[in-house]
């Protein structure tokens, strides 16, 4: 399948430009090719590598780079291989089921049911270390620091209407500047078991993360 029958690489140069995708040019976000219609950016927690690798456990890991990686490693943290890999295929293993999940979501908010859904969104984890195998990321003052440049970076080039926030951790830990506060929603990850439960509030996530991309794309 060509990958760009879903994502453009019109932002690729502004976005490697940000330092951290410098060197890490395999990192930088999915963006779909009718991303520009809606303008919605989802953001998820991190990527996590194969159970043998040790790269980036080192504290030198953002002195590294792409070429540092191996080809699995690569695929493992790159948000345009991993959705494309999704989308190719009919069979859908354990590390795809967030993609699944916000598909499915996603069909009901855009009243479509194809993946072509992701035509219309961008994509990105937001820490930029990955976490180890199927863990949550232990996050470093380093992490927090770099990941806010990168968010910073990508706001400014994709200029997002929506900003969909998968992640507690994220919630915690990102720098929102004041004049997009009313931008942002905060929804449960979607592999989690609040996705499809009611909150204290009596609140589904999946429900929020719906009804916030309708009322988006009005």
């Amino acid at each position: 399948m060509d990958t760009k029958t879903y994502h453009t690489e019109k932002y690729n140069e502004a976005l490697l430009k940000i330092e951290h995708f410098s060197k890490f040019n395999h990192m930088i976000p999915f963006v779909g090719n009718q991303y520009e219609k809606f303008n919605i950016l989802i953001i998820a927690e991190s990527f996590y590598l194969p159970q043998e690798s040790t790269i980036h456990l080192d504290k030198k890991w953002y002195q590294k780079s792409t070429k540092d990686l191996n080809k699995e490693e690569c695929d493992w943290t790159s948000p345009v291989y991993a959705i494309c890999d999704f989308l190719k295929n009919e069979k859908v293993d354990k590390g795809h089921t967030i993609y699944l999940n916000l598909k499915n979501a996603l069909e009901k908010a855009l009243d479509m049911e194809t993946k072509d859904v992701y035509k219309y969104i961008a994509y990105y984890n937001y820490f930029q270390r990955p976490a180890k195998y199927t863990e949550s990321i232990e996050i470093t003052s380093e992490d927090k620091d770099v990941s806010n440049k990168v968010f910073t970076g990508i706001l400014n080039i994709l200029k997002p209407n929506l900003i969909v926030v998968t992640s507690s951790k994220c919630r915690d830990n990102i720098t929102f500047p004041i004049e997009i506060k009313d931008k942002i929603i905060f929804t449960p990850h979607p592999v989690s078991v609040w996705w499809n439960r009611k909150d204290s509030n009596n609140n589904i996530g999946k429900n929020k993360f719906i009804d916030s991309v309708k009322a988006i794309i009005k």
